[in-house]
C-alpha cells in the first residue's frame, strides 16, 4: 500500500511506489521519459523483429514471427468471427435470431480482446524494468465494453427487466462496472501488471484517506456549476437540449436506485479503470503530462456515446457538449489521482455526479413527492 506524506501539500509518489505494489517505477524527474523496448512504437504493439520493411501492405501486421503468436492469431480470428456475426445479426429479420447472433458476436468480441490483451502481455514481457508491460488501455477497454454489452444483450434476449426503469438503469450500470472489474482482474491484476492496492494508491493513514476523499469531494462540487454553465451555453448556441436523461424517480425507491447508480456504481468503476489503470499505464510509458492529457481525452471521448437525439444535428451537438464538459473534469480527476490517489478522484467523481443529478432533477421537477 502506498503511504501518504505527512505534509498534505506534498505530492504523493508518482504512479508507482515500487515493485511491492506491482507497479512500474517512474523516474524522479517527471519530465524524463521511461525507455520503451527497442523497436516498440510508443504505446503500441511490439514490432515484429523480422517483419520485412519492404514487404506487401499489411505484412508486418499479419507476420506471426512474434512472441505469443497463437494469441495474436486468435485475436484476429475472433475479430473476424465477431464482425461476421454482428453484420448477419443486423440483417436478420427475426428478433430472436438477431438477439442470438448478437449474443454470439459479443462472445467472440470478448475472446478477441481477451486474446489481444494476452498477446500484449506476452510481447511486452521483455520490455526494460520500469516500462509498462501490460495490455493497452484501449484493448482492455474493448474487453470491458464487449463483456458489458454481452451481459446487456443477454438481458435483452431473456427479458426480465425493463432497462428504462430505475432498477433496469442500476442493472445496466452494474454490467458496465462488471466489465471494468473483470477486465482489470484478468488482464491486469492476475497478469501481474498492477495490484489492486497499486491501482488505488491509498494513503497508509486512514485519516489521510478521509482527508483525500473530502478534498476530492469539495473539488468535484466546485466544478459542478461552472461546467453546467458551460454546457448550457453550448446547448443554447447550438439550439439543442443539454440535459442528462435519467429514469423516472417519482418514488423514493426509484430515486434511491438512481442515486446509487450515478453516485456510487458509475464513479467507482470509471475511477478504477480510467485513473487507476489507464492513467498509470500511460504514465509509465509516456510521462505525466502526456498521460494526463491522453487519459482525459480518452475519458471524454467515451462519454460522447452518452449523447442522443432524434436528428443527427441533435446527436452531434450533444456529443460535442459531452466532450467539452467532460474533458476539464477528467483533467481535474487525473490531477487529484496523481496527488492524492483514488480516494480523492473517487470523491470528486461522486460529488460531481451527485451535483449533476441534483441539477437535472430540479430542472425537470421529477423529484418524488
Amino acid at each position: 500500500m502506498v503511504g501518504g506524506p505527512a505534509d498534505p501539500n506534498e505530492r504523493l509518489p508518482s504512479v508507482a511506489a515500487g515493485p511491492e505494489d506491482g507497479l512500474p517505477s517512474v523516474p524522479a524527474d517527471p519530465n524524463e521519459r521511461l525507455p520503451n523496448a527497442p523497436g516498440d512504437p510508443v504505446g503500441g504493439l511490439r514490432s515484429a523483429p523480422t517483419a520485412p520493411s519492404d514487404g506487401p501492405p499489411g505484412g508486418s501486421i499479419f507476420n506471426l514471427d512474434r512472441p505469443g503468436a497463437g494469441l495474436y492469431l486468435a485475436a484476429w480470428f475472433f475479430a473476424a468471427v465477431a464482425f461476421g456475426l454482428i453484420v448477419i445479426a443486423l440483417l436478420a429479420d427475426s428478433a430472436t435470431a438477431r438477439g442470438l447472433l448478437a449474443l454470439a458476436g459479443f462472445v467472440a468480441l470478448v475472446l478477441c480482446f481477451g486474446s489481444a490483451g494476452g498477446y500484449q502481455i506476452v510481447a511486452r514481457a521483455r520490455r526494460p524494468v520500469g516500462a509498462y508491460r501490460g495490455p493497452s488501455p484501449l484493448i482492455a477497454f474493448g474487453f470491458a465494453v464487449a463483456l458489458s454489452s454481452l451481459l446487456a444483450v443477454l438481458l435483452d434476449v431473456v427479458p426480465v427487466l425493463d432497462p428504462s426503469t430505475a432498477l433496469g438503469f442500476l442493472v445496466g450500470l452494474l454490467f458496465v462496472f462488471a466489465g471494468y472489474f473483470v477486465a482489470l482482474l484478468l488482464l491486469v491484476v492476475r497478469a501481474g501488471v498492477f495490484r489492486w492496492r497499486g491501482l488505488a494508491r491509498l494513503a497508509a493513514d486512514p485519516g489521510r484517506r478521509v482527508a483525500d476523499f473530502l478534498v476530492g469531494a469539495g473539488s468535484g462540487l466546485v466544478a459542478v456549476l461552472p461546467l453546467a454553465f458551460l454546457g448550457g451555453l453550448l446547448a443554447n448556441a447550438l439550439d439543442i437540449s443539454a440535459g442528462d436523461r435519467f429514469p423516472d424517480v417519482s418514488t423514493g425507491l426509484a430515486l434511491a436506485l438512481v442515486v446509487v447508480s450515478v453516485v456510487l456504481v458509475a464513479p467507482l468503476g470509471e475511477e478504477l479503470f480510467f485513473r487507476g489503470f489507464a492513467l498509470s499505464a500511460w504514465w509509465a510509458d509516456l510521462g505525466p503530462g502526456v498521460a494526463l492529457r491522453r487519459s482525459a481525452v480518452f475519458f471524454a471521448f467515451v462519454h460522447v456515446f452518452n449523447a442522443s437525439g432524434t436528428t443527427f444535428r441533435e446527436a452531434a451537438g450533444g456529443a460535442l457538449i459531452q466532450f467539452v464538459v467532460i474533458f476539464p473534469m477528467a483533467v481535474l480527476l487525473g490531477i487529484l489521482y496523481e496527488r492524492r490517489g483514488l480516494a480523492a478522484s473517487f470523491g470528486a467523481h461522486m460529488a460531481y455526479n451527485a451535483g449533476v443529478l441534483g441539477l437535472a432533477l430540479l430542472a425537470t421537477g421529477t423529484l418524488p413527492h
